[in-house]
């Protein structure tokens, strides 16, 4: 195990490396070496998965990685990467497995001449063998901190305990470690902190943080702001999936989208790793732009009365204002913050007047049905961004929904993608890493009903054709970029939390290494793609 973990250490992003081929079986395809030695190749194994990490070979110009179970008689192609010239050491996990079976991986170098060159042979079970559980360093404080650097300092040290008592404390905000020790900051100030999050306040070590300045400022070159947030992304071992939600959400048109920039945290002193600092969903010019909505006489009629509302559907507890009539959703109200009797009644008869259209038999008339109350283009965007990133709490828990003065209800901004995109074991335990099949979007009450209307499905169809021809083509770049930036924070991140090597909540993959964990979700989000494309392409 040493040794792996001095390989990981290595272990080089191969984003870079386009996807060529990705999935499905490939025929046959005899292990034929040159004569010179196979090379080496070690492997990882888990629950229905195996990661592959091998050396760079001089004069590949492409890796094909191979897998064959015990009992097929033909093997599998499981992804094809172009060979990069800076790239030191290669991985990838082999996922869809049958949990314990048996199976042989290999990699085949392919040169320009034709030339093909196989690794040694490797039989491993699919099994569940690392240990689950989480692992921290509290000593651990980084020698060298590249990126965004926050440190709070709560008012006599009071520890942060709850997500219900805000602690008052100073802050510093540096751009690196290098300016801190220099004296300048970026911004600086008091604040109050408290803790936020359902499971991921209560399942992890790490802890999320809500953030409330004192007075509005601009962090990291976002507008100003006085509300939030610090997301912890410990599940989440690429640090990426939230990040790219959002960028998702921004190609895809969505109407709001949070911006967030990751950020490494120390609190009373104690180095807490690597967080991506967001702003918080809420109304303003900046952030969800619609009309703002008071207590005064004016505000219980129209047109006032009419908007704007910021609504949540989430968990049923104390937040709840509402339950919806026909689908029984739980609905917050976010904005207005401290809604009037009135405005109450009339958020709630739109929400209850829409599943009533819904689900009469003329729901798709274009204009007495559920169109008539609805913004049709967000819910199909929201949908489409939902499927894709195989999100499992889509209109369960932190679905947003907003309402403008004289609108329609509207979708979004999205949130909460730390256990999406293939890190949910209660969906894929049976096929860890599968990418295809309808998300949990699809199930819901709404959308299972809008789906049945074949105008909405056409819209849904040519939305995802349009996306896919443009501005969905690949991530791959993307994730590249972000991870590079993320480098030495992730270094430092899994020095304080050493758990790359463990099976967290939910965890479907356990690679080992950084750079596997960032093309896992790479490879998982392309093949996700293919499969929507055999979905909702004509």
């Amino acid at each position: 195990m040493r040794g792996l973990r001095r390989i990981f250490g290595v272990v080089a992003i191969c984003l870079a490396a386009l996807l060529l081929a990705c999935g499905g079986s490939g025929g046959a395809a005899p292990v034929t070496n040159e004569p010179s030695a196979s090379w080496p190749l070690q492997a990882v194994t888990g629950l229905g998965h195996i990661t592959v990490i091998w050396p760079s070979q001089s004069g590949a110009q492409a890796y094909e990685v191979w897998s064959q179970a015990s009992s097929s008689a033909s093997p599998t192609l499981s992804r094809r990467f172009d060979a990069g010239a800076n790239t030191v050491t290669w991985a990838h996990t082999v996922t869809e497995l049958v949990p314990n079976s048996s199976h042989r991986v290999w990699v085949r170098m392919l040169r320009g001449s034709g030339a093909a060159q196989d690794s040694v042979i490797l039989t491993r079970s699919a099994s569940s063998t690392p240990v689950a559980g989480s692992s921290s360093v509290p000593s651990f404080l980084p020698e060298r901190v590249e990126g965004a650097l926050l440190a709070i300092d709560t008012d006599s040290a009071l520890p942060v305990e709850d997500r219900e008592t805000y602690r008052l404390a100073n802050f510093n905000l540096y751009a690196n470690s290098a300016e801190r020790s220099a004296g300048r900051v970026l911004a600086s100030g008091r604040l109050e902190i408290r803790g936020r999050g359902n499971s991921t306040w209560d399942q992890h070590p790490k802890k999320p943080y809500r953030l409330k300045l004192a007075s509005s400022a601009s962090l990291l070159g976002m507008p100003a702001n006085r509300h939030w947030v610090l997301l912890a992304n410990h599940s989440d071992k690429s640090l990426l999936r939230n990040t790219l939600a959002f960028e998702a959400s921004r190609r895809m048109g969505l109407a709001y989208t949070p911006l967030s920039k990751p950020t490494e945290v120390q609190l009373n002193g104690q180095y807490l790793g690597t967080y991506d600092l967001v702003e918080h969903v809420r109304t303003g010019a900046q952030r969800v732009n619609i009309a703002s909505l008071g207590s005064s006489a004016a505000d219980d009629v129209l047109p006032n009365l009419s908007g704007g509302y910021l609504l949540e559907v989430d968990r049923n507890d104390e937040e709840t204002r509402f339950i919806s009539s026909t689908c029984s959703l739980a609905v917050r109200i976010h904005a207005p913050e401290q809604p009037t009797t009135t405005q109450l009644a009339y958020i709630r008869d739109v929400v209850n007047a829409t599943e009533a259209a819904l689900y009469t038999t003329t729901f798709a008339h274009p204009t007495s049905g559920y169109a008539a109350h609805i913004d049709v283009d967000s819910f199909v965007n929201w949908y489409l961004h939902s499927e894709l990133m195989h999100h499992i709490d889509a209109f369960r828990f932190s679905t947003y929904l907003f309402k403008n003065r004289n609108g329609k209800l509207s979708m979004g901004p999205v949130w909460d993608f730390d256990l999406a995109m293939g890190n949910y074991l209660n969906n894929f335990s049976s096929r860890p890493g599968r990418t295809d099949g309808d998300g949990s979007a699809t199930a819901r009450c709404w959308f299972a009903r809008l789906l049945q209307d074949s105008a909405f499905d056409l819209k849904v169809r040519q939305r995802w054709a349009q996306l896919r021809s443009g501005r969905l083509a690949t991530f791959s770049p993307f994730l590249q970029s972000e991870a590079l930036l993320r480098w030495q924070a992730q270094s430092n991140n899994f020095s304080r939390w050493p758990v790359l090597d463990k099976a967290l909540w939910q965890n479907v993959v356990v690679t080992g290494s950084y750079g596997a964990e960032v093309e896992y979700l790479d490879g998982w989000l392309h093949r996700r793609m293919a499969w929507m494309d055999s979905r909702w392409l004509p």
